[in-house]
């Protein structure tokens, strides 16, 4: 995934937490937040919670991949926070790509089809 599509900053993650609406599955929290420019800017917390730092970063490369996989059909103008949950390490790419996908359907973040 691009850097210029990531939330670096303490400040913007916590500006999305505090305005952002969100939505759950079994596996992961999505905080989300729909703005007026037409940039797509997202964040991944995976916390001590979910493993160590190897197990850690092992899902956030997988989340990464997932979202940038359907990257091309997520409205443009969306601040949004992945937020691992325990339990997903158990997953395989299939079932991540699959959860991220159903939160995302969930959210309504999908560009309409004309």
């Amino acid at each position: 995934m691009n850097r210029k599509y990531s939330l670096k900053k303490n400040k913007e993650f916590n500006y999305v937490y505090r305005k952002g609406k969100s939505v759950a599955n079994r596996y992961l929290v999505l905080v989300y937040l729909k703005r007026k420019t037409d940039d797509l800017k997202v964040g991944f917390s995976v916390s001590k919670k979910i493993g160590k730092a190897v197990v850690r970063n092992q899902v956030r490369r997988r989340l990464k991949e997932a979202l940038r996989q359907v990257m091309d059909e997520v409205s443009p103008n969306t601040l949004m926070v992945l937020i691992a949950r325990p339990g997903i390490t158990e997953l395989d790419f299939k079932a991540v790509q699959q959860n991220v996908k159903h939160i995302l359907k969930k959210a309504a973040l999908f560009k309409e089809r004309s």
